[in-house]
């Protein structure tokens, strides 16, 4: 405890002593994931299958990749090629991956995404559980203004799925909390860091935060080697309720896109008159001034689909 603010929010009766028996994975139903700032994934991949093979879920910082290394020259042969991705854009560094395996169906999530900061969410169904899961690097450069992006982030993403898992490298030590963004951010939505260890040095910087619906059943760092990465890996053994999604598709109108020109035209082509002055009732005038609209609006403007 530090102050009135514990460290690491989790009543300790949740989180067993041992790690659940890998061997027997297939009767827990428990989802694992393991959390690792590689610096660097290039010539790496033999030591991550062998470090990581036992996991479900195996999240990724400081990849280091960019778009002259394929999908198919980072695999891991125990995981999906279903590799989820997301590189740095005109610099070097930075980079996440989530890796996931065949029991785990996954999908991006890129509407809970922005242009400026490193976030790669998806969703994740395994073994009747269902949640989202965020994976971030915070640069320690990165604008004060990250947390409000982030918090933003998770209101839409609680409209979506109340199971969320944020992991990754957010350079915020939750050893100490004090005028700490991060632990206010936890506080505003009741989320709880497993995560009780040091990761680099003296410094919690690698946590596992999941939303109060979660119930974590084991977690530990584990060390890595020194030509590996300074620092350590986080894991975590979750459950969670029977999927809570409320996902759906929705048609949204590209308006950056509209032929204006040709929207114009048309409108200009109907003899409205004609088309709903023959009509008595004002509400029918509506419905049919609003098909026609629609109809000359389809024409002319770029619709796209996206899942919520």
């Amino acid at each position: 405890m530090i102050g009135n603010v514990e460290l690491n929010p989790v009543p300790e009766t949740y989180i067993s002593s041992s790690p659940p028996n890998l061997d027997n994975s297939s009767n827990d139903n428990s989802i694992s994931l393991c959390n690792i700032n590689i610096r660097s994934i290039r010539n790496k991949t033999n030591f991550v299958q062998h470090f990581a093979d036992e996991f479900d879920i195996l999240v990724i910082t400081e990849s280091h990749l960019d778009n002259s290394i394929q999908n198919d020259d980072i695999e891991l042969c125990s995981f999906t090629k279903n590799i989820q991705r997301r590189d740095r854009q005109n610099q070097t560094g930075g980079g996440l991956l989530i890796y996931t395996k065949e029991n785990v169906n996954i999908s991006r999530i890129i509407q809970l995404e922005n242009n400026l900061d490193e976030n790669l969410w998806v969703q994740i169904h395994a073994k009747g559980q269902s949640f989202l899961l965020c994976n971030t690097y915070r640069p320690q450069w990165t604008d004060n203004e990250y947390w409000s992006r982030l918090t933003h982030a998770i209101e839409l993403a609680h409209q979506i799925n109340e199971n969320i898992v944020i992991s990754g490298d957010l350079n915020s030590n939750l050893l100490n909390v004090n005028n700490n963004k991060l632990v206010d951010l936890m506080t505003t939505f009741n989320f709880r860091n497993v995560i009780v260890k040091p990761t680099r040095l003296n410094n919690l910087l690698d946590p596992i935060i999941i939303s109060d619906t979660m119930t974590p059943l084991y977690s530990d760092v584990f060390e890595m080697p020194s030509e590996i990465s300074d620092h350590d890996a986080a894991v975590a053994f979750l459950k969670c309720p029977k999927s809570t999604s409320c996902s759906f598709t929705r048609e949204i109108w590209q308006y950056e896109n509209i032929d204006l020109e040709l929207f114009n035209n048309k409108m200009n082509e109907i003899n409205w008159n004609e088309m709903i002055g023959f009509l008595n009732d004002v509400d029918d005038m509506v419905e049919e001034f609003t098909k026609l609209f629609l109809d000359i609006a389809r024409q002319c403007i770029p619709t796209k689909t996206i899942f919520i």
